[in-house]
């Protein structure tokens, strides 16, 4: 909160009797710059022989306590696999004392991409394979980036529609005002608006160009094998085959409405949703930042 008044000086600085003031003094409030919770993944504990990205204990900071962050592990258990973990292993963190692997599995004959996401995991499927993801969490802030650590090591195989025969890791941000009539295909909650169902490419959403208008801000960052890194459209030699901090631009579409929700997403194989991606692509994430500063304005 900051008070300020306006004051008149005039140029002859000798006469200060001359100075107006307005009155009265005025006062404003800043929005808040909120954090995600666990954004270092210090925090991590399991449950049926996975990892989950909270632990529910006292001795932790509050907002880590209760689910924010999910993954694919529950619907790779039904094949004894874990495709999202905690990893401690040495060069395998940057910031704290561990990170999170995202590793993309073949299961059942089909690819399982690791990934972790604001939301949870809805349901899923054996035969056919598919899952639906409730994406989301409540948020009201206005970051203009997002700024993390990532490392990544791509699969290859054959080509596939969307793959011409190496793996692309992605991250997505996104801030929205989404409603679960619009957006939850029956599935979606109040903290968790958005539903995608693996096995209904209609309930996919295109953040970049979302006809439904709910998506007020968006950034991405495209993740090769090929050691480059495209951000926002623009393609940079950046290699992450070792630890590399990336920021991404949100671009905003909408500054005059007030997000609900945010959803960050990453993902060790870009086309997971369409199970297309190698077996054995890993990304790393560590040490997630929002940034504030005042290229927003409203």
């Amino acid at each position: 909160k900051y008070e300020y008044q306006l004051v008149l000086t005039p140029i002859d600085t000798t006469k200060p009797e001359e100075r107006i003031v307005s009155e009265p003094i005025n006062t404003i409030t800043m929005k808040a710059a909120p954090q995600v919770p666990n954004a270092s993944f210090e925090y991590t504990s399991k449950t049926d022989g996975y990892d989950i990205f909270h632990k529910d204990d006292a001795s932790v900071p509050e907002n880590c306590r209760t689910k924010w962050w999910d993954s694919g592990n529950s619907s790779a258990s039904i094949a004894s696999t874990v495709l999202t973990y905690a990893d401690t292993g040495s060069g395998n963190f940057k910031d704290g004392n561990q990170s999170i692997c995202l590793h993309s599995k073949t299961i059942l004959g089909n690819l399982a991409a690791g990934n972790l996401y604001s939301g949870f995991m809805h349901s899923y499927k054996v035969a056919p394979v598919s899952g639906i993801v409730c994406f989301g969490r409540p948020f009201t802030g206005r970051p203009s980036k997002l700024r993390m650590w990532v490392k990544y090591t791509g699969g290859t195989g054959s080509a596939t529609k969307h793959l011409s025969g190496s793996d692309e890791g992605q991250i997505k941000v996104a801030l929205g005002n989404w409603k679960k009539d619009k957006y939850g295909y029956g599935n979606g909650t109040d903290d968790s608006p958005v539903a995608v169902n693996t096995a209904d490419q209609s309930t996919f959403v295109d953040f970049a160009n979302d006809p439904k208008g709910g998506t007020l801000a968006y950034g991405t960052a495209i993740i090769k094998a090929d050691g480059t890194t495209t951000i926002n459209g623009e393609t940079e030699p950046k290699k992450c085959n070792d630890w590399l901090q990336i920021t991404i631009p949100i671009e905003y579409f909408n500054t005059t409405t007030l997000s609900t929700h945010i959803i960050i997403s990453c993902a060790a194989s870009r086309y997971g949703d369409y199970f297309e991606g190698y077996n054995n692509s890993k990304l790393w994430v560590d040490g997630i930042e929002l940034i504030y500063d005042s290229e927003i304005t409203t």
